[in-house]
């Protein structure tokens, strides 16, 4: 039997609703970036294997790795309707910067307490 550590986070809300938001914006991508978009079907494919495998990276253990990964994700569903030329298409567009800033915000819990309990070596 291993010792609890107290450096590792438990899980929380924020990881569940993460993982849907990842679910939800698949379905998203689906519906707006099917073929009568125009869109070549390697966005759609890769716009959701980077946001679930970002998603999934969320879930560690380690708290400040979490909150990065968190704020890596809002970052990229921010950012990835312009890296991906898919930002004419504005239901898409719109879906992927409101869930982006949604994970964002929830990233900062975990920077505030990350920063407010910094350890002093003694």
């Amino acid at each position: 039997m291993r010792p609890d550590r107290t450096d590792e986070r438990q899980p929380v809300a924020a990881d569940l609703l993460i993982l849907l938001a990842a679910v939800t914006l698949a379905l998203t991508t689906w519906a707006c970036l099917s073929g009568g978009a125009g869109v070549p079907i390697w966005k759609s494919y890769t716009s959701v294997a980077v946001t679930l495998c970002l998603a999934l990276a969320a879930l560690t253990r380690n708290p400040a790795w979490a909150a990065s990964i968190r704020v890596l994700t809002g970052a990229w569903l921010m950012s990835a309707p312009y890296l991906l030329a898919f930002a004419a298409i504005t239901p898409a567009l719109w879906t992927y910067i409101a869930v982006g800033a949604i994970v964002v915000a929830l990233a900062f819990p975990g920077f505030k307490r990350r920063t407010s309990h910094s350890t002093i070596l003694t």
